[in-house]
């Protein structure tokens, strides 16, 4: 029986990387698109240029699911007017590219899977935040609304369309957190006055998560990827100092500061999403880091 092909997008990215292991080890074949190579082992690498519209179709019709993870990062550089243009332009070109070929050979999928961010609701405070609710407009909330809508078009084509609204994704190398610890080993930050309520999970509960939505034929829709619990960006630093000792107390980078050195940008480290997990929880999906605890523990404990 002929192993099942999975094509993933941002195959160079950080939940990509670890996502390709994880299905190969589940018996799935891996096809990646990527603007250059790669080579992986066990793993069929297509190339594509989205600003061109080039893409290798084969790519594509060779595949049984697609999860499509491809676009320009949102935290790397101030938005500019045309950094706010190539994060739009980058997820809904590509998403259209992909859709294309589907259109042309009228191609079925067994699932796609789109990412999103829970930057979709806008800074919402302590409001709780389930997939039914509606966004705040924002920039990061009108390309979010975008880019779903985008998704959204493949059912035309997939028996499932799963979508992630993926939040504060912990990893111990890139990311987020890789940058909550630049200031080590003198201190830790808190961000503004650190009470903006902090939607995460770990990473390894994210790849575990997509591989769920692929395997369990009955996921299908609007999925917030967070972790059960919610914590103030207070209580992610305090509980992050416990595991990563700094010379100096805590301290705080002033709203205003961030402002100043980020711009726009700055909405992503300062605003509030409490979302809650209670849709993927009732899907049947369990959380092996369900805590910020537990997520600190297991990426640091054993240094």
């Amino acid at each position: 029986m002929n192993k099942k092909t999975i094509l993933i997008t941002g195959a160079t990215g950080m939940v990509a990387s670890k996502l390709i292991p994880l299905l190969t080890q589940k018996g799935f074949a891996i096809n990646t698109l990527s603007r250059l190579p790669i080579n992986q082992l066990g793993v069929k690498s297509y190339l594509w240029d989205v600003s061109k519209n080039i893409i290798n179709e084969e790519a594509v019709l060779s595949a049984n699911f697609i999860i499509h993870l491809a676009g320009e990062n949102v935290a790397t550089k101030r938005w500019t007017a045309e950094r706010k243009k190539a994060i739009l332009e980058s997820r809904i070109s590509s998403t259209n590219l992909l859709f294309s070929v589907l259109e042309k050979h009228k191609h079925l999928l067994d699932g796609y899977v789109g990412a999103s961010a829970i930057g979709y609701y806008g800074d919402r405070g302590q409001e709780n935040l389930s997939e039914d609710c509606m966004p705040k407009k924002s920039f990061l909330s009108d390309v979010c609304v975008a880019w779903e809508q985008a998704h959204l078009k493949m059912s035309q084509f997939s028996n499932r369309v799963i979508i992630f609204r993926i939040g504060v994704v912990l990893d111990k190398k890139e990311g987020a957190l890789k940058e909550m610890m630049q200031t080590l080993p003198l201190s830790l930050s808190c961000l503004g006055n650190g009470e903006q309520s902090t939607s995460y999970i770990h990473i390894d509960d994210l790849i575990k998560m997509i591989a769920f939505g692929i395997e369990n034929t009955t996921m299908n829709g609007v999925y917030n990827a967070v972790n059960p619990e919610v914590v103030s960006n207070k209580e992610l630093i305090k509980t992050l100092s416990q595991y990563k000792k700094s010379v100096l107390p805590i301290t705080s980078v002033p709203s205003f500061m961030l402002k100043i050195i980020m711009g726009e940008a700055a909405t992503i480290a300062l605003g509030s999403q409490n979302c809650s997990a209670d849709k993927i929880v009732r899907s049947g999906f369990s959380f092996s880091y369900p805590t910020i605890n537990l997520v600190f523990k297991n990426l640091f404990e054993n240094e």
